[in-house]
């Protein structure tokens, strides 16, 4: 009677220990205040995650008007949420007198141009050069709303760097958060000529 016992109570503990595996809360004794995570749209119809991983007093500057346009500041003060390099309209422009080389990146509603001119590297281009590469990419383009133009060494190189991952067909979305924090230092939002 005594071996019986000692088989019940064995396999009563075998039993138990084989549920307590299965139960969804094991462990929740260190773990009582995490919540599920909730997934929901920001203002621009992207998912943000409800719960942000780290404390970030930065992330105040990325709203418009109270919504929380993303969650982890990949767009900045430009608002660029996909970019695309175009060569067609970067050799348009690099066909303006005085330029040697052009890229151009076409952005949601904006567009960023990177030349370099003949005479002189580094040199910011002439007025009148922004305006002539503006207008070809606005008729090109129409739906731009600005134009961005720049021979900053770093906006070039950077540029130079993703068209040419874009004419070796590769995606150069993944850069989108580099790109629109090199643009937010080299160009104030309303500096774009429309």
């Amino acid at each position: 009677m005594q071996r019986i016992a000692k088989l019940g109570a064995a396999a009563l503990i075998i039993a138990v220990a084989i549920v307590g595996c299965v139960d969804e809360r094991q462990g929740d004794i260190g773990n009582r205040n995490i919540r599920q995570q909730q997934y929901k749209k920001d203002a621009n119809g992207n998912w943000i995650i409800d719960k942000r991983f780290a404390v970030d007093q930065m992330n105040e500057m990325n709203r418009a008007g109270s919504n929380r346009l993303n969650s982890n500041n990949l767009i900045g003060a430009h608002q660029n949420y996909r970019m695309e390099m175009n060569s067609d309209v970067s050799e348009a422009v690099a066909s303006i007198p005085g330029v040697r080389a052009a890229y151009v990146l076409l952005a949601d509603h904006n567009s960023y141009c990177a030349i370099t001119m003949e005479d002189r590297e580094n040199v910011e281009p002439p007025t009148d050069v922004k305006r002539q590469a503006a207008r070809i990419i606005k008729e090109l383009h129409p739906q731009q709303d600005r134009v961005y133009v720049s021979s900053d060494p770093v906006f070039v190189d950077r540029m130079s760097m993703y068209m040419n991952e874009a004419q070796l067909k590769r995606p150069v979305q993944p850069y989108i958060a580099e790109f629109n924090a090199m643009v937010d230092r080299i160009f104030p939002v309303e500096a774009g000529i429309q």
